[in-house]
């Protein structure tokens, strides 16, 4: 699950802020998306200056780090995906079988795969963002699947 991390809190000029509020509102964008473009921009222009030499003892041989920015986003994008494990919930909604569930079973499974849902589609928009067509076809697989079986079970309990 997909959780945002508050920014610490920064101070901008005020007539800067407003126009920014104000652009927002009339574009219909919101405001952390953009910034957060920003800030991933910014971290691009950077990426072949990020190493540890500045924080290595002066007296111990330097040590460079060469990963860019988009090294250690792939890491975190393969780590989210690892998270959702989409393979497993591939396997177990085949043989996830509605008709044969009771009542709290399909209350449980629907919360369950809608929650799946919900993380794999995130994963999927990073992951086509990011160009990782073998990731990203997995997670449609397991989006098709999960929306196919959430829509079984939703169609189950409104019949019982």
């Amino acid at each position: 699950m997909k959780r945002a991390k508050r920014l610490k809190g920064f101070w901008i000029d005020p007539i800067i802020a407003m126009e920014f509020d104000r652009a927002c509102r009339l574009l219909g964008l919101e405001q952390s998306k953009i910034i957060q473009k920003l800030i991933c921009d910014w971290l691009d222009s950077i990426q072949d200056q990020l190493t540890l030499d500045q924080f290595t003892a002066k007296d111990k041989p330097n040590v460079t780090i060469n990963l860019t920015h988009n090294d250690i986003r792939l890491n975190l994008i393969m780590a989210r995906i690892a998270k959702i494990h989409p393979n497993e919930w591939i396997r177990q909604l085949d043989m996830l079988d509605v008709s044969k569930m009771d009542q709290g079973d399909r209350m449980t499974w629907t919360e369950q795969i809608a929650e799946i849902l919900k993380e794999a589609t995130e994963a999927l928009q990073i992951a086509e963002m990011q160009g990782l067509e073998e990731y990203a076809s997995i997670l449609r697989e397991l989006i098709t699947k999960a929306r196919a079986k959430l829509k079984e079970l939703l169609h189950q309990s409104y019949r019982s």
